[in-house]
């Protein structure tokens, strides 16, 4: 596969179970790693709400349509996995967003043989695409799967290159350029408690005489 493919899985397998993208990598280091995460996106690009991210600190979504298998050994590196059933996709879900991040300043083009790979329910490699050009970059979107079982790599790396932590969300740096939240409803406005009667509206009362003060008394004497 190449930049900008866009690859039927359909034809590619009869089975129509769940699929497992894997990016997989070797560290030279021997300490570097990577993370793998999922957004689950509509028609319009956007993010529907916190529960569409797929990351290390939440594994699976509610419906567990996308689910994180975490991460194994390679006969030479790493790699991190995640179950997605395109079938089960909730019907505003249109497109399943695979990311990829790293922390600490740690860069991808650090890491040797990266490469997306595609296998069916039996384990069977159905598609690879080494990501050869991985430079100073931090976070990237790296394929996503769509709800009519395509495989979408894109065209030009949607990517981040400023220095992260491992914090939520891992792809907040890739979200808050190229895939943006919906926006909720606005909220109707607060009713405000009906205003306090000044003293000049106020009724009048009974009236009280007021006590004599100490010197008046004293006088009076």
């Amino acid at each position: 596969m190449a930049k900008g493919a866009n690859i039927d899985l359909s034809g590619l397998t009869t089975a129509t179970g769940p699929v497992t993208v894997a990016l997989s990598w070797i560290d030279p280091s021997g300490e570097g790693e990577a993370d793998v995460s999922v957004l689950l996106v509509d028609a319009n690009g956007k993010v529907g709400s916190d529960a569409d991210f797929v990351f290390y600190n939440q594994l699976a979504t509610a419906d567990e349509s996308v689910r994180l298998l975490g991460k194994a050994p390679t006969a030479t590196g790493s790699e991190d996995r995640i179950l997605v059933d395109l079938d089960a996709l909730r019907p505003e879900v249109q497109r399943v967003v695979i990311a990829a991040s790293r922390y600490a300043g740690a860069t991808f083009g650090a890491l040797d043989d990266l490469r997306l790979a595609v296998s069916e329910g039996n384990g069977e490699v159905l598609l690879t695409f080494d990501i050869n050009d991985a430079d100073t970059e931090t976070a990237f979107i790296s394929g996503s799967c769509t709800a009519g079982r395509r495989l979408e790599i894109p065209s030009g790396w949607a990517r981040a290159t400023r220095p992260g932590s491992r914090a939520w969300p891992p792809t907040s740096a890739l979200t808050s350029t190229t895939l943006r939240k919906r926006k909720e409803p606005p909220r109707p406005p607060r009713s405000r408690p009906p205003h306090p009667i000044r003293n000049s509206q106020a009724p009048p009362g009974p009236r009280h005489h007021k006590p004599a003060r100490w010197g008046n008394a004293l006088q009076e004497r």
